[in-house]
């Protein structure tokens, strides 16, 4: 199967999470002087795969061509061939980030690499 997503979506966007230590709805005495600190919320700062990337890998999955492991960042496995842009992936490559995917395109294409560089031992996919 041949799937294909746009070169401009194998990137990181930013991710940003803001979370409260107060209630901002209806703060109390003590809660207001945490406020006017500036103490009242955590900021959390780092990046996800592009939306466009997130829903392909989604559909890789669906479709079975992948195994998605949602808490490692790298993890994803194939499980049965497919190409991606014109670039093949074999059962037992790894499917890579955005990102990741993006410089593995590059050094495939200027070393005329088949498949990804990134294989993994048969032992490791029985996990």
């Amino acid at each position: 199967m041949d799937f294909f997503i746009d070169p401009n979506h194998l990137i990181e966007v930013p991710d940003v999470q803001v979370y409260y230590t107060v209630n901002m709805e209806n703060p109390s005495n003590e809660e207001l002087l945490i406020i006017l600190k500036n103490e009242h919320r955590i900021v959390s700062q780092g990046s996800k795969d592009h939306p466009e990337f997130t829903r392909l890998r989604d559909r890789l999955e669906e479709l079975g061509y992948t195994k998605t492991e949602r808490n490692s960042y790298n993890g994803d496995r194939v499980l049965k061939p497919f190409t991606l842009n014109g670039y093949k992936f074999e059962a037992g490559d790894a499917f890579l980030c955005a990102s990741a995917t993006f410089m593995d395109f590059k050094v495939r294409k200027k070393f005329g690499y088949d498949t990804t560089i990134t294989r993994v031992k048969d032992s490791d996919n029985n996990r």
